[in-house]
């Protein structure tokens, strides 16, 4: 016999996380992998673009701000 390999501990760890969570959050959870399972293969959610530094948006920094060291240069 041999002794269980590590895939199979953490396998009987998620199986220990699942069934200890609540109805409502596996019901949500399930949803969630139904969605994900109705997708064509190869289609990604839509990806927001990103600006480049001080290129609109103003963030939490303010419009031209960096937040590397040294600020604007």
């Amino acid at each position: 016999l041999e002794p269980p390999t590590l895939d199979w501990f953490w396998g009987q760890y998620n199986l220990y996380l699942w069934e200890s969570l609540p109805p409502a959050e596996k019901a949500r959870q399930v949803r969630s992998r139904r969605r994900w399972r109705r997708r064509k293969p190869g289609t990604r959610r839509p990806v927001k673009p990103v600006m480049p530094h001080g290129k609109g948006g103003g963030g939490a920094l303010g419009a031209g701000a960096s937040s590397c060291r040294g600020g604007v240069q």
